[in-house]
């Protein structure tokens, strides 16, 4: 490696045009976070002592032996192809990655595999994990006492996420590429066996099928493309679910289909008429995104509103968009997401701005 490296380093991302090894001792003993994009193996002790995360570019294509990983690493990820914007054809021989991780270090907990990979990883201090779905059988086999969030990717059935084998899990992430398959739209998946000790699940599974969710869910967020079959319907939402995210969904929401339980909605890129009736009493904030610019629209919406509802986020079409917390029935609190820019603002300045495609001038606000 040409060149001293500056001290206190604590973070290098040797990038794409750097293609050589690393001599032990070259690297400063104070970095923490590593990426490494060679064609090049890792040799023993090349690592400082201090790194807490290593991400191994779609080049790498080499076993990391025992000894290679320092005994302080926290985070070991394998760039999948699809989180680089310009992938060309001399980094893919890193997606055959498939060498089998032999001793981690037990301070290692966070574990991002790439897709290929063929074999399960014997480690029990591991607490985050994503894998491929085909690869869930393998794990299947052991079990994971202190993984509390798993992310499957290519996912077309969940038999082998279970109790036994994930008997600490709380966050569950499925997902598939919509243009995986072309039948997609055919997949039909029932998430009710999923462990009932998840209680936070996204499904970006788009044009695939949900029939049922596992019970005990106070989180959820669903991904859906044009494509997608899925309809909500009454009873199918678990009665514990506090907070629902919904992308993408083109159908109406029909009345009893929200739990009274729900206190965060969020409608993204929603765009059917919205019946504010079947808005449970329960609900303290709304996002929807992608309405109308219609004003006799905000003004019926505004004037049905539920006076429960106490944060609200609206965006048109067009882009304008508005982060408001009532302060009473006809005033509101408009405020960017930091709160650093903020002021108050009525019911007719709203209307006015949604109707158009600019943010509120400091002139519309009386600022605070």
């Amino acid at each position: 490696m040409d060149g001293d490296l500056p001290p206190g380093l604590v973070y290098l991302d040797l990038g794409h045009s750097f293609n050589q090894s690393i001599t032990p001792g070259t690297l400063p003993t104070t970095l923490k976070n590593l990426v490494y994009n060679s064609t090049h193996p890792i040799r023993s002790r090349a690592l400082p002592a201090s790194l807490e995360t290593l991400e191994l570019g779609l080049r790498y294509n080499h076993p990391l032996d025992n000894g290679v990983l320092p005994q302080t690493i926290k985070s070991l990820l394998f760039v999948r192809l699809e989180d680089v914007e310009d992938a060309d054809d001399d980094v893919l021989p890193g997606q055959l990655f498939n060498h089998p991780l032999g001793i981690l270090p037990s301070s290692l907990t966070d574990l991002r595999l790439p897709p290929q990979y063929g074999h399960a990883v014997v480690h029990a201090p591991l607490k985050s994990v994503l894998l491929t779905a085909p690869n869930l059988h393998r794990f299947a086999r052991n079990t994971y006492p202190n993984i509390t969030s798993l992310d499957v990717t290519d996912v077309v059935n969940v038999s082998a996420i279970t109790s036994q084998t994930y008997p600490s899990i709380r966050k569950l992430n499925l997902s598939r590429n919509s243009s995986d398959d072309d039948d997609d739209e055919n997949i039909v998946i029932d998430l009710s066996s999923l462990p009932n000790t998840i209680d936070h699940l996204v499904s970006a599974l788009f044009s695939a099928t949900i029939t049922a969710f596992p019970k005990g869910l106070t989180k959820l967020e669903l991904w859906l493309d044009e494509d997608s079959k899925f309809r909500l319907k009454k009873g199918m939402l678990p009665d514990s679910i506090t907070s629902f995210s919904l992308y993408g969904y083109e159908h109406e929401i029909g009345s009893g289909v929200l739990p009274t339980s729900l206190t965060e909605l969020s409608l993204y890129d929603y765009i059917n008429e919205f019946n504010l009736k079947v808005l449970p009493l329960s609900l303290r904030s709304l996002v929807w995104t992608t309405i109308s610019n219609q004003s006799a629209d905000y003004i019926t919406f505004f004037k049905k509103l539920p006076s429960t509802i106490v944060h609200l986020t609206l965006q048109n079409n067009r882009g304008g968009r508005l982060n408001l917390m009532r302060l009473s029935s006809d005033v509101f609190l408009s405020h960017n997401e930091d709160m650093l820019d903020c002021g108050l603002i009525d019911m007719a300045t709203i209307i006015k701005h949604l109707s158009g495609t600019e943010q509120p001038k400091q002139s519309d606000c009386v600022l605070m």
